[in-house]
């Protein structure tokens, strides 16, 4: 009993054949990163580690890649078992042999119109994936023009907290300054209260000059009426001359008082002006240059404000045009198929159980589309991480460059170094790029046998009936 199992071996052979090259080429990559790594572990840790984690990803995404092809050899073993039972029941039931060759003829019409959409099908995910690529540059491109446009904000933010030190400084001088002018209010108060300490002196020394004078007044009409005693007169008069000389002193030092006073209050007032007028000056050019440190501030503030609004109205058209070219495309695709259907209504009409292979189809379809979804989330973050290498890459490059300026006696090493880790790069990504590729045909030969079976299913219920 021959049952035709079609396109499924050959598919499964051809990605045998390519599972064995890519284990080949794992496994010189493999012997290459391991050579690099026992050569350069004692130079450089950094780059091991870095090594040595993008190995156990290789490791991993090959374990899930074996794990793959062991399903997919059980699924085929189990197929083949379950064709073989099947035949095993047709031979057992005893169909005639015109009856089984106008059926498989049928059948492989069948599947005929199924490798032909199954290819088409095809052709629609390469158009998808060429979209997504393209869609992927553009993604770039805005993220390239955002980490410029990060770049200024970053300047212009440092430039504004460079003014925002320069206001503080100039707050902490303002302080100052205002310290300054209440000590030199402090100080006036103290010159005024020693002001009011020399005026009670000298109202107290014309108290007593006063007092002297009412006593001499009182010597004067003692002398009238004691002038019979020559020696009171003599004393008298020596009192006299002795209060005369007390008060010429007392006279003295009040003129003394003054003049040092005055000259006192004189030298203060002047000092007192020129600290007054440096303090206005100071606080004039402080507000003058605060003035003009906020009119800077402000100025940057509404430019970065309008480079914000500039980019949010670029992201916005660009989101826009995207939109519009999306539903452009979707719209053309719709019309497409509603003029497939349209063609195909009156042979669906003619055949019913044409039918049943239509809704198949188009479960198919929604099969394919999701699956074509989660390969482009699947390349999304393939590439996301596949970015992230290559950011590591030049981290290491960089450090690289710096050591070079350090030690020029490495250069030589560092060169060498450089190149292995470029063509450990080019090494991965073309790892990376057969694994995806031998994700997608595993995921196309799983659906595949899927249909297979349930082609063979619905085979079987047209033979039992």
């Amino acid at each position: 009993m021959h049952i035709p199992q079609g396109r499924t071996k050959k598919r499964l052979a051809e990605l045998q054949q390519s599972v064995k090259t890519l284990t080949k080429q794992h496994e010189k990559a493999s012997e290459s990163v391991h050579f690099l790594i026992h050569t350069h572990v004692n130079e450089r840790e950094d780059l091991t580690s870095e090594i040595q984690f993008l190995t156990l990803r290789l490791a991993q995404q090959w374990h899930y890649y074996e794990r793959c092809n062991r399903a997919l050899e059980i699924e085929m073993k189990d197929s083949k078992l379950a064709l073989s039972v099947k035949a095993e029941e047709l031979c057992d039931m005893g169909m005639d042999l015109l009856i089984r060759d106008a059926q498989r003829e049928v059948m492989e019409g069948y599947l005929w119109e199924l490798a032909k959409r199954v290819w088409y099908c095809e052709m629609c995910i390469e158009v998808e994936e060429s979209r997504v690529a393209e869609l992927e540059e553009m993604m770039r491109e805005v993220q390239l023009f955002l980490g410029a446009k990060a770049v200024e904000e970053l300047e212009l933010r440092t430039e504004v907290a460079i003014l925002q030190s320069q206001h503080q400084n100039l707050q902490l001088r303002f302080a100052h300054s205002t310290n300054e002018v209440n000590n030199l209010h402090g100080f006036i108060k103290s010159l005024q209260t020693e002001k009011q300490n020399l005026e009670s002196h000298l109202l107290a020394v014309q108290s007593k000059y006063d007092h002297t004078l009412a006593e001499l007044e009182a010597l004067k009409l003692q002398q009238s009426s004691i002038s019979h005693s020559e020696k009171d007169l003599a004393t008298l008069i020596n009192e006299k001359v002795t209060l005369q000389r007390s008060l010429s002193d007392a006279k003295e030092e009040a003129a003394d008082m003054r003049t040092l006073y005055e000259s006192r209050l004189r030298d203060m007032e002047l000092d007192f002006a020129t600290k007054l007028e440096d303090s206005q000056l100071r606080e004039k050019h402080l507000q003058s240059s605060l003035e003009t440190l906020i009119e800077r501030a402000d100025e940057q503030l509404l430019h970065e404000e309008k480079l914000r609004g500039r980019l949010k109205l670029q992201l916005a058209k660009a989101e826009r045009t995207k939109v519009e070219q999306q539903r452009d495309e979707i719209s053309t695709e719709s019309d497409q198929w509603k003029q497939k259907y349209e063609a195909l209504l009156p042979e669906l009409q003619r055949h019913e159980a044409e039918k049943r292979v239509a809704e198949g189809l188009r479960s198919e379809n929604r099969r394919l589309e999701e699956l074509v979804r989660e390969a482009g989330l699947e390349l999304s973050a393939s590439k996301s991480s596949n970015e992230s290498i290559h950011a590591r890459v030049v981290d290491l490059t960089a450090q690289i460059a710096t050591i070079k300026k350090e030690a020029t006696t490495a250069k030589v090493e560092v060169t060498r170094l450089a190149t292995g880790t470029k063509n450990l790069q080019t090494e991965l990504v073309a790892v990376t790029e057969r694994a995806e590729t031998l994700e997608k045909m595993l995921k196309f030969s799983k659906t595949h046998s899927q249909h297979a079976q349930k082609e063979v299913t619905k085979y079987k219920k047209q033979v039992a009936e």
